[in-house]
């Protein structure tokens, strides 16, 4: 086919309603791929063709409980993966029971994954002790793998990872990492920018110049700038002053957070970097330094955002002796993606 649209009224004709019914799985695998932005294209030559660098692009967030791998009790060779949703090379996968696998000793570094099995044959892990974790042909299930395979021709298997984790000579499990990735929601990068500032010293207003707001040496100044916490904000919101120096040394600074959503007071929420303490950071003369990380965790859609540095530069902490810059702050935080 050259070109086709699907799902379409009537039944196919390939005169009259060409594009029409039935559809086959390989079709709707590949739209649900190509809707997901995980690479679904469909093609004549090869059915469905996935894009491997978005090879793990797999769990919905949306989907209560996101398949999380826990060890329940710290219970030997036990792992309890939880209800949630996936998308394996275009397949959709859901669990509403959450799922309690029996693993062996002595594992090193072993992955629980979704599997796609497009072989002929049933996977069982290497040295499997429980039929559980046995992936039929032509089904995704949870298993346990050495390593992630992510087949683009669709003729083996597609991993969707989970937890990297490890078992003792007893079965002790240890959780190493999360390695779930997902197909609606990813880390986002938000910058705001240092639009003012005041030199208290001199009673002079800072103007932004080719590296941003200057904050004088043995000088109280400070610089502000405002954001609103984007529709697609879901957790995890962090900021960093961005700060560069003109020379190496010790910045003694505080970088503030004060929010509120429209109808509550401007600081109804409040952060700070390491507190209300003010903190020396070891700064590197001319690089962009990410620093004095503030975690907002009272963040809400539709915030706005009041930030402010503050600068202490006649401090005896304050030993880069020189102008350092202010271009703005830099904003990370999990959110949609869409």
């Amino acid at each position: 086919m050259a070109q086709t649209s699907y799902p379409q009224g009537g039944y196919f004709d390939a005169v009259t309603l060409p594009d029409s019914g039935p559809y086959s799985a390989i079709e709707w695998a590949g739209s649900m791929a190509t809707r997901q932005r995980a690479g679904g294209v469909i093609e004549e030559t090869v059915p469905l063709q996935v894009d491997t660098g978005l090879n793990d692009v797999g769990v919905y967030y949306c989907v209560g409980n996101q398949l999380e791998v826990t060890n329940p009790g710290a219970a030997a060779n036990t792992l309890q993966i939880d209800t949630g949703a996936a998308l394996v090379g275009g397949i959709f996968f859901g669990n509403d029971t959450a799922v309690t696998l029996t693993v062996p000793n002595n594992r090193t570094n072993d992955l629980i994954v979704v599997r796609q099995n497009y072989t002929n044959a049933t996977y069982v892990p290497p040295a499997s002790v429980d039929a559980d974790e046995e992936v039929p042909p032509d089904t995704a299930r949870i298993t346990r793998v050495t390593a992630l395979v992510n087949d683009a021709t669709l003729t083996t298997y597609w991993d969707i990872p989970l937890m990297d984790f490890t078992t003792g000579g007893a079965g002790a499990v240890t959780l190493n990492e999360d390695t779930r990735v997902y197909v609606d929601a990813e880390t986002k990068i938000l910058w705001c920018e240092a639009i003012s500032g005041y030199d208290a010293d001199a009673s002079a207003y800072i103007y932004y110049g080719s590296k941003g707001l200057p904050m004088a040496d043995n000088a109280d100044s400070q610089a502000h700038g405002s954001f609103v916490v984007p529709n697609d904000f879901i957790s995890d919101m962090i900021v960093d002053a961005v700060i560069v120096p003109a020379a190496t040394g010790d910045i003694y600074g505080l970088n503030t957070a004060i929010y509120g959503a429209c109808t509550e007071l401007r600081q109804t929420h409040a952060s700070y970097s390491g507190g209300a303490a003010w903190t020396a950071v070891a700064v590197t003369v001319n690089r962009n330094n990410c620093i004095h990380t503030i975690s907002m965790t009272n963040a809400n859609v539709g915030d706005i955002v009041n930030m402010t540095y503050d600068r202490d530069g006649d401090d005896a902490l304050d030993t880069v002796g020189a102008i350092c810059y202010i271009p703005g702050w830099y904003i990370e935080y999990f959110g949609w993606r869409r």
